[in-house]
This record gives structure tokens, C-alpha cells and sequence, in this order.
């Protein structure tokens, strides 16, 4: 069943399968080379194990108030004259055999083993200690409430029907992201200048922020890049800059968004500036909240873009809000006149060959220097294509002996050209993004569907939300189906081994009350639903069934051999609380230092812990108290009694474990 749950992960798409198909292959097949050991290396080793201790012979007793048969006295007293028992004997052999393990070389390696054994029972024995007698009060309450709920079957059911219903109620106010967003030390500043602005400008500017931003106590060190652009799929631009700042590890956890708000503070006001903080991508490039604007008219599309860019720095949780326009930046138009091309037996292919010459060169040839191949590179002096005037006077061509300049043939101005063009889907977009600020992805997507909603049938453009929340609805997705197929694999697996339609699913009643547990402890936590939370959820279906298995596989066992259904169900019930609940704490334990805030990347993990920890403690109440209620109600029949087989073979009934 659990490697029914695994498997479908391995299906999961988007940024949740990047995540755990991995993780989902691991535990896949270190289930199935676990299952072997277990079958075959666990049972030899307890063998090997028992056959080294052999069970002590018992001492003959008197009967009580009499004294012992003088003739066991007589032959304790007479020992030395009498051959040695066969006990007697085994103690000498294991005494000789002590002695030359002492002797031998390995008898450091016992030594360190014996050793370590110590210090893992004085570790261990403050968590026995505590289980034991939590065990004690579980043994002593366990069965007064099972009995109870027993009698009110109806009422135990309805009530656990309402809490599944409350607990679900809550989910909206949980939130949702895609994946939460990892705090790494570092924070990323793009900056953009007005266009035109030279690259040695730009470069000024980003030296100037550096110095406030090193002023600031959170950062540590910055780096600068002038001409970069944030995302790889835009043109590099000289007005454009990126600064990475490095904070000090005392605010690379908790006081991150504190350094951030000052880094925004310090640096967002300079005029004629344009600033967008980031944290480093983890596994996507999109921006968290990002509106796609489109249309045909570009001039409608920037006022558009420009509308939802300014509505949208007024919801509550967003900052860093930008309209990235597609702009413009000066460039030379050569317009060329295509009747004196003609008369000149020149077109355009040729003039414009014979300019990119001119300007960037030509490498005719190449010079060996050493073991190097040096480029040869024809081109025009710098002074003859410093300006218009010069790239005007360009010799394309002569007739007879008299040279032929661009401007003879062309109309050579300074125009503004768009820097970039976007398309989505064949349709001209424009891009705007924004960054979270204290609010999660799901609770402000409403408020900026209205606001897109709105620019839409005010400016007749079509708007559409895209980014990482259009990532969050195909991981929720397929993450959905994934869960889906999970169960309906472990109830196939189920019905097959139990031969009944019926205990699979008093068994699967458990997964979907565990998420009681899950959201409240979601909500305790404050962490949002997230494709981690959701994995959490899934591998949490695939743990909470084995309990529900152990139980009702004995119950059965019971009933075959003649015992009453409610007998069957106490006694089962009483039998594997104890198995249940070491399961329970053993994976819980596993999961609590997952689930603290240790390390770098704990906001990636602490999702997952969270939820299959809380998840698993409130389906186990429901595997001990729902479970036998359910089957006392609905599994009572389809298990065949053995009553006749065994009266018939002679053999006694077996009630007991």
C-alpha cells in the first residue's frame, strides 16, 4: 500500500514533479530491498539470535511450606564426586569461549560496541520511560473509550463527520503558494534607467546604490552588474543594471524581510530610477504575481499595462510593483530610395552589406601568431563613423570615377525604436509583475483578478493571470490526480488481500479524517498549502493506512477463530494499541527535526513535516476510536469462521494472541 501511494508521485508534473519524482523512486525501491531483508535477513538474524540462548532448564521446586527432597540437598553436597549437568557444562563452554574472545585481537571492537551500547541506553531511556508510562494511562483510558464508542456508534460517526466538515471550512484561510519562498542571504535589485541612458551611466548609478546600499548594518557585501537584464529570455540593455547583495548571517534568517524593507527604503527612492527586488529564483524565473496584457493597438497595451501596474501598488501584500514596457531607445533609421538604388544598379541587400562593413568589419583574413590564429579586422577609422554626418558619407558605391555616399541613395535620422517585443500565443503582451510582501499568493489573487478584470473591459484588452500562480494550478492538479490514483491503488491492493469490498474502505476512512490533523496544524503553524504541503498530504495517505491494517487484519483473524464480533473488536482494539502507537511515534520522531526551523532550506521542508506529522496523530485517534466503530457497523460480515475446520482437525480454538 505504501508503494501505492509512492508511485503515482513519480507522475506528478510541473514544479511539484521536479521536486519529488526523485524523492518518490527513492523510497520506492528502499521499500522493495527493505521488504526482502524483512522476509528473509530479519527472521535468520532472530534465529542465530535464539539458538545462542538457549532457555534455561527449570529448577525443581518444593511444594510450598514443605522443605526440599534431601535428596537434592544430598546431591548439590556431593557435586564434586557426581558428573556435571548438562547446564553445568553449556556455562563452562560459554566461560572458555568469553575468555578467548577477551584474548583476542578484536576485543577493542567489543569493547567500543559495548561502550556505544551504553551511551544509546542512557539516550533511549528518558524516551522509554516517557512511552511506557504514557502507554500505562493509554492502557487504562483506551479501552473505557472504545467501549463508549462502541455503544453510540451513530453519534461517534456524526461527530467525526462534523469535524472533518469544520477543519475543511478552514482551508481557505490557510492561503496557498507555490512553493514557499526561501530565505538564502541574498537579495537581488534590478535597475533600470531611462532609455537611452549610456552603459558607462548606468554603470555610475549602480556604484552610487551600492553605497547606500553598504551603508545599511544587514549587508554584508554587494556585486554590481551593469547592462544585465533579471530573466534570461531579455535583451541585454545598457540602461539596465543588477545588484546581488549579500546580507550577514545574523539576518539571513528572520530579519530578511526587515533588511529587505530598508534595501526598498534606501533605494527605491531615486529619481528617474526604476527598482524591482527579488530573492534568487529557486526553480522558476516567473515572478510571483505576473498579468499578462494583450491586445493589438502597443499604445493601448502600455497605458493599459501602466493602469494595472498602478492599481495593483495599492493591494495590501504586494510590493515591487512594475509595468515592464516594452519602451523605446534611440536608433539610426537609414531610409533608403529604391529608384536611385535602381539607376545605380544597386538594392538594398547590397548598400546594407556594404554599411555593416563599414561599421562592424570584415575579417579577410586570419595571422598565425604562435600556436594562436589572430582575426584580421577591416573597418573604418573610429573619426570617419563617430556620428550621423559620417555614417551619411559612406562611400557605397562609384560611377566612373566619383564616389557615391549614403545620402545619395538614402535618408539616414535618429528615430525611437521599441526595445522589445512580446508574444504569447501569437497575441502582443505586456508584462506585470509584483513581488509578495507579507501575504501569500492564494489570499491576493482575487483582489488582483478584480483589478485586471477591470483595466480589461475599461481599455477592451484582454488580461490574464500567468506567472507562478498558473504554475500553482497545473502542480495542484496533477498532484490531485496523483492522490486520487494513490487510493485507488492501495483500495485495489487492499481488496485483493482482504478478499472483501467492504475493510478497504473502513480502512481508507481513516486518510480523509486525518486531514483534521493536517489543517490544523497548517493553521497552528501558519504555513500555507503549497505543492510540499500536498506531497505531505499524499505521503501521509500511504502511512495512515498500515495502522488501520494491523487492526483489522486481527479483528478478522479473530472472528475466523469463533470469536463475537464486539469480543473481536475489544480484544483486537486492546491487543494493537501498543504496535500502533510505536509506529506512530517512531515516524512522528523522524519528522520533528524536519519540521523545526534548523538549517538553511527549512522553509522548503517544514511543509512536508508538518503535515504528515499532524495528519498522522489525528488518524491514529481515528484508527482506535473510528475504525472498530465503523466495522462493528458495516464490516460484520464476509469473514469466513474457521469453527468447523478446527473442531474437525481437533485442535483447540485460539482466542488469545
Amino acid at each position: 500500500t505504501t508503494l501505492c501511494v509512492f508511485i503515482p508521485v513519480v507522475f506528478v508534473s510541473g514544479i511539484a514533479g521536479q521536486l519529488f519524482v526523485d524523492p518518490a523512486l527513492t523510497v520506492t525501491f528502499s521499500l522493495l530491498v527493505s521488504l526482502a531483508v524483512a522476509l528473509t535477513l530479519i527472521p535468520m538474524a532472530s534465529a542465530v539470535g535464539a539458538a545462542t540462548e538457549p532457555p534455561a532448564a527449570p529448577e525443581p521446586q518444593a511444594p510450598s511450606g514443605q522443605p526440599a527432597p534431601s535428596g537434592v540437598a544430598a546431591e548439590s553436597e556431593g557435586a564434586g564426586e557426581a558428573p556435571a549437568p548438562a547446564g553445568a557444562a553449556e556455562e563452562v563452554a560459554r566461560e572458555l569461549l568469553s575468555v578467548r574472545v577477551a584474548a583476542a585481537p578484536g576485543r577493542g571492537i567489543l569493547a567500543l560496541i559495548r561502550g556505544a551500547g551504553v551511551v544509546l541506553r542512557l539516550l533511549i531511556t528518558p524516551v522509554v520511560w516517557l512511552f511506557e508510562n504514557g502507554y500505562g494511562v493509554v492502557s487504562v483510558v483506551y479501552p473505557r473509550v472504545l467501549g463508549w464508542a462502541l455503544r453510540r456508534r451513530l453519534l461517534v460517526i456524526v461527530l467525526a463527520v462534523v469535524l472533518l466538515a469544520g477543519s475543511l471550512s478552514l482551508v481557505p484561510l490557510l492561503g496557498s503558494e507555490l512553493i514557499p519562498e526561501i530565505r538564502q542571504g541574498t537579495i537581488v535589485a534590478d535597475v533600470e534607467l531611462p532609455p537611452g541612458t549610456p552603459v558607462a551611466r548606468t554603470d555610475v548609478f549602480l556604484a552610487e546604490m551600492q553605497r547606500l546600499a553598504a551603508e545599511l548594518p544587514s549587508v554584508a557585501q554587494t556585486y554590481a552588474v551593469a547592462g544585465s537584464s533579471r530573466t534570461g529570455d531579455e535583451e541585454v540593455r545598457e540602461n539596465s543594471g543588477q545588484i546581488l547583495i549579500d546580507l550577514h548571517p545574523e539576518y539571513r534568517r528572520g530579519a530578511e524581510d526587515r533588511a529587505l524593507a530598508q534595501l526598498r527604503d534606501a533605494l527605491a527612492g531615486v529619481p528617474g530610477v526604476t527598482v524591482t527586488f527579488s530573492r534568487p529564483p529557486l526553480l522558476t524565473f516567473d515572478a510571483a504575481v505576473e498579468a499578462r496584457i494583450s491586445g493589438a493597438a502597443p499604445a493601448v497595451l502600455e497605458r493599459a499595462a501602466q493602469a494595472v501596474a498602478e492599481r495593483l501598488a495599492e493591494v495590501r501584500g504586494l510590493a515591487d510593483v512594475s509595468a515592464r514596457l516594452a519602451g523605446t531607445s534611440p536608433e539610426v533609421v537609414i531610409d533608403l530610395n529604391r529608384g536611385q538604388l535602381a539607376e545605380l544598379d544597386l538594392d538594398a541587400e547590397a548598400v546594407g552589406e556594404i554599411v555593416a562593413a563599414k561599421l562592424q568589419g570584415e575579417v579577410p583574413t586570419e595571422l598565425e601568431r604562435g600556436r594562436q590564429d589572430v582575426a584580421l579586422r577591416v573597418r573604418t577609422r573610429p573619426e570617419d563613423r563617430a556620428s550621423i554626418e559620417d555614417l551619411a558619407g559612406l562611400i557605397v558605391t562609384t560611377v566612373g570615377d566619383v564616389p557615391v555616399p549614403l545620402s545619395a541613395v538614402a535618408a539616414v535620422n535618429v528615430a525611437e525604436g521599441a526595445n522589445e517585443i512580446r508574444r504569447v500565443d501569437q497575441r502582443r503582451v505586456v508584462l506585470v509583475t509584483a513581488n509578495l510582501d507579507g501575504r501569500d499568493l492564494g489570499s491576493v489573487t482575487d483582489e488582483v483578478r478584480a483589478v485586471l478584470d477591470d483595466v480589461a473591459a475599461e481599455y477592451d484588452v484582454g488580461a490574464e493571470l500567468a506567472g507562478q500562480w498558473q504554475d500553482m494550478v497545473e502542480s495542484f492538479a496533477s498532484m490531485q490526480l496523483a492522490l486520487i490514483l494513490a487510493l485507488v491503488l492501495t483500495y485495489l491492493v487492499m481488496a485483493a488481500q482482504f478478499e472483501s469490498l467492504v475493510h478497504p474502505l473502513i480502512i481508507l476512512a481513516a486518510v480523509p479524517f486525518g486531514l483534521v490533523g493536517v489543517v490544523l496544524t497548517l493553521a497552528i503553524f501558519a504555513v500555507p498549502v503549497s505543492a510540499v504541503a500536498l506531497i505531505g498530504v499524499i505521503m501521509m495517505a500511504g502511512i495512515v493506512v498500515n495502522n488501520a491494517i494491523v487492526l483489522v487484519d486481527y479483528v478478522n483473524q479473530l472472528r475466523r477463530r469463533g470469536l463475537e464480533l464486539q469480543a473481536a473488536i475489544r480484544q483486537a482494539a486492546v491487543t494493537r494499541v501498543r504496535p500502533i502507537l510505536m509506529t506512530t511515534a517512531t515516524t512522528v520522531l523522524g519528522l520533528v527535526p524536519l519540521a523545526l526551523r534548523l538549517g538553511e532550506g527549512w522553509e522548503l521542508r517544514q511543509p512536508l513535516a508538518v503535515t504528515v506529522i499532524g495528519g498522522l496523530l489525528f488518524s491514529t485517534l481515528i484508527t482506535l476510536v473510528l475504525v472498530p466503530t465503523l466495522y462493528s457497523l458495516i464490516g460484520g460480515h464476509g469473514v469466513r469462521r474457521e469453527t468447523a475446520k478446527a473442531a474437525a482437525d481437533g485442535a483447540p480454538l485460539e482466542v488469545s494472541p
